[in-house]
C-alpha cells in the first residue's frame, strides 16, 4: 500500500503510527512503532539486501571531524566509565611495558624527528593554535559546570 498525506512535519510520526496501527494486518512494516526500528529483526535476505545496497558507498561521517568542544563534553561525560567488560578484568594488571626503558639510538631518532618537525613553520603553527585552543576550550567546559551537557528544549 502507498499513502500519500500532506500534514505539518511535527505530525508526521503521528500521522504514521495512525496508519500502522489501522492498516497493521494489511500493510508491509517491520515496524510496529513509527519513531524507531528498534527490536526489528532482519532476515538473512534481507540483511544480504541492505549489505549489497551499501556496499562500494563511503560512510555518512566520511571527511567530517568531531569539533574539540564536542570532544571534550564526550571526554568529560565518559571519565572513569568502563565500556567493555572484557577489559574490566584487566584493572590493575601490571602493563607489559612498566619499567622498560627504549634503547638510546631509538630515542636519539625520535628526538631528531621532533626536531624536524618543529623546523617546519606550518606544523610549528599548527600546533600551537591547536594546543591554544585545548586549553581554551578546557578552561570553558571545567567552568562551565555541569550544565554543558543539558539539551535545549
Amino acid at each position: 500500500m502507498l499513502f500519500r498525506s500532506f500534514c505539518l512535519p511535527e505530525e508526521l510520526l503521528e500521522r504514521e503510527q495512525l496508519y500502522i496501527d489501522l492498516y497493521k494486518d494489511s500493510a508491509y512494516n517491520l515496524s510496529s512503532t513509527a519513531e524507531n526500528t528498534l527490536g526489528v529483526r532482519y532476515s538473512e535476505e534481507a540483511k544480504q539486501k541492505i549489505s549489497i545496497a551499501t556496499k562500494g558507498r563511503p560512510s555518512q561521517f566520511k571527511g567530517k571531524h568531531h569539533s574539540l568542544e564536542a570532544k571534550m563534553k564526550d571526554s568529560l561525560a565518559n571519565k572513569g566509565k568502563h565500556h567493555s567488560p572484557k577489559t574490566e578484568f584487566q584493572k590493575g594488571r601490571i602493563p607489559w611495558n612498566k619499567g622498560k626503558h627504549l634503547n638510546e639510538e631509538l630515542r636519539r631518532k625520535d628526538r631528531e624527528a621532533i626536531k624536524r618537525l618543529w623546523q617546519n613553520p606550518e606544523y610549528r603553527q599548527r600546533s600551537i593554535e591547536a594546543q591554544r585552543r585545548r586549553r581554551l576550550l578546557e578552561k570553558e567546559v571545567l567552568h562551565s559546570g555541569p550544565d554543558i551537557f543539558a539539551v535545549n528544549s
